[in-house]
């Protein structure tokens, strides 16, 4: 397992002039891994950022953000389409970033009404359908693309872990797995070990984030749990520390209405500190 922290903790979306700095900081602090949540309009200069990776000793894993232009889900064909060559941009990203894990992250994409039955399994097939369509070009690529589980509020569609493996077994596309986030499992799991468990070798990304997006371990999770699911299911994959900051772009629609700490810098510190603590790495 190799931990590290998103930069939306500092800012998002990503612009290299602006954030290329935190890799240091990042690697200061003990992390292992980045993340960042990319956009096609954003500034990105691939050779900087493999430059950073290499000279800091960093993975490097992406977000990326399908929202309701591009929804996977959609009854709408084109709008699908669209979704897709989202995807391919970037899983082709990831590719000239050396990154080789993408998050696909459909939260503002979600409705707010219930979905039964057919209208629901028809979404599900859906999203399905995009997933397996790029699973090819992302396994030339070296990727491996994880479906992140959102909670209740920003989705309507995944909620649990055991609805993740209902669509994983219908893609069925060996680079296709899930991403659990120790935040949405709070709201939404009975045990978050027993879910951790319940997807084994399909667990492709971890967000250890707290139960209130604060510094991991002053909330309602249960880590020694967590931990020793992870352990029980030979885990070693990424295990990133996600939170927002409130002025920035994600802050609002990640409900951060006050401070979670003194300052990013520390929020990243102690998040990294209390990890590598808990998680034994």
């Amino acid at each position: 397992m190799r931990s590290g922290v998103n930069l939306c903790i500092w800012d998002a979306p990503f612009r290299t002039s602006e954030h290329l700095q935190l890799f240091e900081t990042v690697a200061t602090y003990g992390g292992q891994v980045i993340e960042i949540v990319a956009e096609e309009d954003a500034e990105i200069d691939s050779a900087a950022i493999r430059r950073e990776i290499h000279n800091n000793s960093l993975s490097l894993a992406v977000i990326g953000i399908i929202d309701a232009t591009v929804d996977l889900s959609s009854t709408d064909t084109s709008v699908r389409s669209a979704g897709v060559e989202k995807l391919k941009y970037y899983v082709n990203l990831c590719d000239d970033l050396g990154s080789d894990l993408l998050s696909v992250t459909l939260g503002f994409a979600g409705g707010k009404h219930l979905l039964e039955g057919n209208a629901r399994d028809s979404r599900i097939q859906y999203i399905a359908d995009c997933l397996r369509a790029i699973g090819d070009l992302a396994r030339s690529a070296g990727v491996r693309i994880a479906y992140e589980v959102l909670n209740r509020y920003e989705t309507n569609l995944i909620n649990t872990a055991s609805q993740a493996m209902e669509l994983i077994r219908i893609v069925d596309h060996p680079d296709v797995g899930v991403h659990l986030d120790c935040f949405h499992m709070a709201l939404e799991e009975d045990d978050q070990g027993d879910a951790i468990r319940s997807v084994g070798d399909k667990l492709y990304h971890l967000h250890a984030n707290a139960s209130h997006r604060g510094v991991p371990g002053r909330g309602l999770n249960d880590w020694q749990s967590i931990g020793q699911s992870l352990r029980d299911v030979q885990y070693s994959g990424y295990i990133v520390f996600e939170s927002f900051n409130r002025y920035s772009w994600l802050g609002p629609a990640g409900h951060i209405w006050r401070p979670l700490a003194d300052s990013p810098d520390t929020l990243a510190r102690e998040g990294l500190d209390f990890l590598h603590k808990v998680l034994g790495e």
